[in-house]
């Protein structure tokens, strides 16, 4: 049996031995904090997109923001007066950043912004869209779907779709120069939202070659997260984040 006095310098020694821990741990997190700070920093990109030919600015156009590896950094959209503005966190060795940018009826537009030797970007970034031309039969009916809607963590889309997607369909085979791009999105409280995102575009792409549609006319990019509609609470709340955006291209299929 132990004595008291042994008792108490064991746990003592135990004590002592569970303080250290907790402070190297403690140490060895301020160290990672402080190298993640000296390694990555944010930078404002901005910029506004244009109708090319009239100089008009164009609302709601999808700005794409990549890295150099082409690791997606965010997606969002343009407001009424062209105009949109982010703050990215780049990682020290980054030094360019890679814009798309996109609007239903308009050829798509990429560029690169490079970081300056002070890790300043260019003040304001323009991005100017031609319009895609449109021949006899090739209008775009307004009642065209343009957004496909998903269940949680579920890559079938909803019922109510199928009649939608048979209407694409009919569309692409009454106009064979007509493509598609499919920009898809998860929701902001699912998981795995890259490989969700994209199998979600791989089923409606599905769908339509199914009906006759040759899939090379149908481009799927997968987003993941997007800039959310709404900010959920719960998966109802959600349910407007969570699907594909069609968008119609009348350009010549190769």
């Amino acid at each position: 049996m132990q004595s008291p006095a042994r008792t108490r310098k064991l746990r003592f020694l135990h004590l002592s031995q569970r303080m250290w821990c907790g402070s190297l741990l403690f140490f060895l997190l301020i160290l990672r904090l402080n190298a993640q700070s000296q390694t990555s920093h944010l930078v404002s990109v901005t910029g506004v997109v244009l109708d090319r030919d009239s100089g008009q600015p164009l609302d709601s156009a999808l700005v794409f923001l990549s890295d150099a590896h082409s690791q997606p950094l965010d997606t969002l959209l343009t407001d009424e007066a062209g105009n949109w503005k982010r703050m990215v966190m780049l990682k020290e060795k980054v030094r360019e950043i890679h814009l798309k940018f996109q609007k239903e009826g308009y050829f798509g537009q990429e560029t690169k912004l490079f970081l300056s030797s002070s890790r300043a970007l260019p003040p304001l970034t323009i991005g100017l869209l031609a319009r895609t031309p449109r021949g006899p039969g090739m209008v775009l009916d307004r009642s065209m779907p343009r957004f496909i809607y998903f269940p949680e963590q579920s890559d079938q889309f909803l019922e109510k779709h199928k009649t939608d997607l048979e209407k694409v369909a009919t569309y692409l085979e009454e106009n064979p120069k007509a493509r598609l791009h499919l920009t898809c999105f998860t929701g902001q409280l699912e998981k795995h939202i890259k490989p969700l995102s994209r199998k979600r575009g791989l089923t409606v792409q599905r769908f339509l070659a199914e009906k006759g549609i040759d899939p090379h006319r149908i481009e799927v990019e997968a987003i993941g997260r997007g800039s959310p509609i709404n900010n959920p609470h719960d998966a109802r709340e959600d349910a407007p984040n969570r699907g594909v955006k069609i968008s119609y291209n009348n350009q010549q299929t190769p």
